[in-house]
């Protein structure tokens, strides 16, 4: 998601522009198989559960909040999902991925499932993969074993392990596929389900898509209805905005316009004032804005599927 500053910063300039601002198919490549439920809630049941299924910000209790983000040190790869618990307490939610196989292979012996669990502290939204969440992500695979811990925006706490474990291996190199939104009027070629669901951000109405990359950052795409001055517009205006991002402490790194077959727009890198580097595409394209974000620490090389993910890109029948 878009960092905060960076996000009041440039909606304010789509509605000085004045934009009017589920279906899905994917090409059927893989199949998933094997019982992922787990003795965790899901996200969607721990959100209703929370004050943010009232439009309320979740902030967690503070012992809580103390006793997970003190034992986090104690964490070692390897580790069981009961020993981590022991460190940290029962996790606010969890997903299971099944075993994938391509389609047309013999079903895997091994059906296990693994697991990615979620300890909150501060969340304010209805996206589940939000970037301005303050959390840590644990990875088990299918034996059941931590490989991959990542918290964040949490600095105290360092990531460890790495996302080349069995379970991301087998997102990797099988899941990259296509994913079709005809009532977005785009395809895109993501690692993972990018579980689309409505922006409650932007108030009259839009779409969110978010998927994890390997280096901790997410990738996210939003979708908002535009007028047809949405190119004229963006390519006069946001140039002019480029001066007025570094007065604000904004450091442009690179800008650039963009076109292709149906759509055109601009692509820029900044570092922002929470020293994150920022990463935004805005495309016009027929009817909608489009909005691509990611962000990573300046020590950090920009996300390595990102280039793949944003190039994919591509306009279909917009409904």
């Amino acid at each position: 998601m878009l960092n905060m500053a960076t996000k009041a910063f440039f909606y304010t300039i789509v509605l000085l522009f004045c934009f009017a601002l589920e279906a899905q198919t994917s090409v059927p490549s893989v199949s998933l198989h094997g019982n992922c439920g787990t003795d965790l809630p899901r996200f969607e049941e721990w959100f209703r559960d929370t004050r943010l299924a009232q439009g309320q910000p979740y902030v967690a209790a503070q012992d809580r909040s103390h006793k997970t983000i003190t034992n986090y040190p104690n964490l070692k790869l390897q580790m069981s999902m009961s020993e981590v618990e022991g460190y940290l307490g029962k996790p606010d939610f969890a997903m299971g991925m099944p075993a994938a196989r391509l389609a047309k292979a013999s079903e895997p012996a091994d059906q296990r499932c693994s697991v990615e669990t979620a300890y909150i502290f501060n969340k304010n939204g209805e996206n589940m993969a939000d970037l301005q969440d303050v959390a840590i992500y644990l990875f088990f695979s299918r034996d059941g074993k931590l490989y991959w811990a990542m918290p964040q925006n949490l600095p105290d706490l360092k990531p460890f392990g790495s996302p080349s474990g069995e379970a991301a291996n087998v997102q990797s190199q099988i899941l990259w596929k296509e994913y079709i939104f005809a009532d977005d009027g785009f395809a895109i070629t993501l690692p993972s389900d990018p579980h689309p669901h409505k922006n409650p951000q932007v108030p009259n109405g839009g779409m969110a898509y978010s998927v994890p990359l390997s280096s901790g950052a997410h990738f996210s795409l939003y979708t908002e209805e535009a007028n047809d001055k949405c190119a004229d517009t963006v390519r006069s205006q946001v140039g002019n905005a480029k001066s007025t991002a570094e007065s604000r402490g904004f450091t442009v790194i690179s800008f650039r316009e963009i076109e292709g077959t149906g759509y055109a727009g601009v692509e820029f890198v900044q570092k922002v004032p929470t020293s994150k580097i920022d990463y935004e595409r805005w495309i016009c394209a027929a009817h909608r804005l489009y909005l691509f974000a990611a962000d990573w620490n300046p020590n950090e090389s920009e996300p390595k599927e990102l280039q793949r993910i944003v190039d994919s890109w591509r306009v279909v029948a917009d409904k």
